[in-house]
């Protein structure tokens, strides 16, 4: 019988065994290109979902709406809205939403304004060299430039413009202080210039272009006649710095609200306080007043508006859902049956104040 003897080689059980070796990391290199693979289809599948989600969404809502709205105004003769958005730039869109067309907005735009008669627009600019801090105001009336102005100012404060609601009256204030009015009834605008005693903080024009009001830093809510510069009410001091301000169209009332989320309505001759609340979901962004100054119209960061009628239920406020993003503007139309409100994410609702339910969505 013969034995085939045994190899003392190392080298043969070494090779077996790198062999095996082999085999294992390729089949762990398979496993996990494979589990690589898988994944990488799973993730192009979810993207594909979330993406085909989004663009149903998008549909849902009308297009051309994702710069944010900072500010709107109604052009009553035009029919169309005078939007101002994040980018610096302006719309006018029609009120059936049909038409949208693009405005040349100037360098260094800030800000815009239109009378609701009239088609009388006054735009605000603002520049600085190192050294003054310069303001170009433009009126314009159909398209035609009426007069164009730079107020040069050392104290580098920023500015608002305003017109009265038939286009009769524009002005100019620097937070400052300094104001510039200018008359439109003549065909060529006459120009006066005077400085308030008070560093404002919050201001707006009455609806017929012959007060004032304004919010001082240190919290004065005060009244001027706008052609003088004199002062004509001091009302009562408010809580905390000023976050809007609102008129009544018939000019008999204002409304005020403070970053504590205090209200207040004052009568515009006696300064009086007819009114005071608190809102409780932080504070007002945006305010509206009816004609006669019974109705407030609140919108802010909840997404909600809030409807109170002081002489009847000042207490319980009627309040409208439906809004996608904060409240930036709130106007009223059609003799105070429709409201109309801007959001930050670029949408423009219009809502019924007869069935309190919103009508349509303008942008």
């Amino acid at each position: 019988m013969q034995f085939r003897r045994r190899s003392n080689n190392p080298g043969s059980c070494r090779t077996g065994r790198n062999g095996f070796l082999y085999v294992g990391a390729l089949r762990e290199i398979l496993v996990v290109g494979l589990l690589g693979t898988v994944a990488f289809a799973l993730m192009c599948q979810t993207n594909a979902i979330i993406r085909q989600h989004y663009s149903a969404k998008k549909k849902e809502t009308l297009c051309n709406h994702s710069e944010p709205v900072l500010a709107i105004a109604l052009d009553r003769d035009r029919q169309s809205l005078l939007v101002q958005t994040w980018g610096k730039k302006v719309e006018e869109v029609s009120l059936d939403g049909c038409r949208v067309s693009n405005k040349a907005t100037p360098l260094d735009f800030r800000s815009i304004e239109i009378s609701e008669t009239g088609s009388t627009t006054i735009t605000l600019t603002e520049w600085g060299d190192g050294v003054l801090w310069y303001h170009g105001v433009e009126i314009t009336r159909l398209d035609d430039v009426l007069l164009y102005e730079e107020i040069s100012t050392r104290d580098h404060s920023t500015a608002d413009v305003h017109i009265s609601m038939d286009g009769s009256l524009a002005m100019f204030i620097s937070h400052a202080g300094r104001v510039v009015v200018w008359d439109l009834t003549s065909i060529e605008p006459t120009r006066c210039e005077y400085k308030l005693g008070q560093f404002v903080y919050t201001n707006r024009l009455s609806p017929d272009g012959r007060s004032l009001l304004i919010v001082s830093e240190e919290r004065d809510v005060l009244i001027f006649d706008v052609r003088t510069g004199a002062l004509r009410v001091a009302s009562a001091k408010i809580d905390e710095r000023a976050s809007c301000a609102a008129w009544s169209r018939d000019n008999r009332r204002f409304a005020v609200a403070d970053h504590g989320g205090m209200i207040s309505l004052f009568d515009t001759e006696s300064g009086e306080q007819l009114w005071k609340l608190k809102n409780e979901t932080l504070f007002t962004r945006v305010m509206a007043l009816s004609a006669d100054g019974n109705r407030l119209i609140v919108g802010g960061f909840d997404r909600e508006i809030r409807i109170w009628d002081w002489t009847s239920s000042p207490e319980s406020p009627l309040v409208l859902n439906g809004n996608t993003a904060l409240v930036r503007n709130i106007i009223l139309a059609d003799s105070d049956t429709k409201l109309i409100c801007g959001c930050l994410d670029g949408t423009i609702r219009e809502w019924s104040l007869e069935t309190q339910k919103m009508t349509r969505q303008i942008r």
